[in-house]
C-alpha cells in the first residue's frame, strides 16, 4: 500500500532541510553559549576555548550546516537565499 504526502515531496524536502539546519545552528549557539563573553570573540578564539568533545560536535554541526546549504542549492529547494554560498558564506 503506497502512503500519500499530505504536502508536496519538494516541500518536505525542503522542511526537513530547513530544520535539520535550525537544529544543527541552535546547538552551536549552545555549545558558544558555554563560553563567557563568546558573543565577543571570533570563531578561532571560540573554538579554542571550548573543551575537545564540544568543540568537536560543534566543528561537526558547521560540517553539517554547510552540506544542508549544498544539499538545499543542489536540489533547488529554495530553503537558503541564493546569495548564501555551499560554504555558509554570503556572497
Amino acid at each position: 500500500m503506497a502512503y500519500r504526502y499530505e504536502t508536496s515531496k519538494d516541500e518536505l524536502m525542503a522542511e526537513l532541510v530547513r530544520c535539520a539546519y535550525q537544529d544543527r545552528t541552535a546547538m552551536m549557539d549552545s555549545l558558544a553559549s558555554g563560553v563567557p563573553l563568546s558573543e565577543q570573540m571570533s570563531e578561532d578564539e571560540l573554538l579554542s576555548k571550548m573543551n575537545d568533545n564540544d568543540r568537536d560536535y560543534y566543528l561537526e554541526c558547521q560540517r553539517y550546516c554547510r552540506d544542508f546549504i549544498r544539499m538545499s542549492h543542489n536540489l533547488k529547494l529554495g530553503v537558503f537565499h541564493p546569495s548564501i554560498s555551499p560554504t555558509g558564506a554570503t556572497k
